[in-house]
């Protein structure tokens, strides 16, 4: 018997695909809340590949890939003023948990006309201790992987996975205090081991 959640969520994946808003991949990951595969440039052009294999989140560079407990992907583009504001906790977050497994990974959506800008604001950026950020920045050109996340562009959108690959909570948008809630999701997934 179908539960009233179930029954709302599926009617809003129909009215959402009826309207255009959900791909086929979105409307995969919102059914089965598995993180798709995807590889996209970084700021060194190198691919750089997120994907579950074999029950396990994995993240890196070509065939350099590592398990994760969890991971933050960001998703977000250089005229968007709360991206710009989320993005500094981001890095926090990454450099206090990485040692615990967590990565944070940025993706900009800016297109093929604004990338070398995109490119430009991650790589000039400084943490408090006026170190470069940390965290892996990536470049979805084309915007295939954000329609995989959040077919309706909406930014930030932030997506945290745990380490079976599973899409524990999304968060649209950013107001300051925002990071309290992702470092509360962030430990409770890296406490369950």
């Amino acid at each position: 018997m179908p539960t009233t959640f179930h029954t709302l969520r599926n009617l809003m994946l129909t009215l959402a695909m009826v309207s255009g808003l959900a791909t086929a991949a979105s409307v995969a990951v919102a059914q089965n809340n598995t993180t798709p595969s995807f590889t996209l440039k970084d700021t060194n052009n190198k691919n750089y590949t997120v994907t579950v294999k074999d029950g396990k989140l994995k993240t890196g560079p070509g065939d350099q890939l590592e398990d994760k407990n969890a991971v933050l992907i960001s998703f977000w583009a250089t005229w968007c003023g709360p991206c710009k504001l989320e993005m500094p906790h981001v890095n926090e977050l990454h450099k206090k948990y990485n040692e615990k497994g967590f990565e944070g990974i940025s993706v900009s959506i800016d297109d093929s006309r604004a990338y070398s800008q995109a490119r430009a604001y991650v790589k000039g950026r400084k943490d408090a201790d006026k170190k470069p950020y940390q965290f892996v920045a990536l470049f979805d050109k084309e915007s295939k992987v954000v329609a995989m996340f959040n077919p309706s562009k909406t930014l930030p959108y932030t997506v945290i996975i745990d380490s079976a690959g599973k899409i524990r909570n999304i968060h649209t948008g950013y107001n300051p205090g925002d990071e309290k809630k992702l470092e509360e999701e962030i430990k409770a997934i890296l406490e369950e081991g």
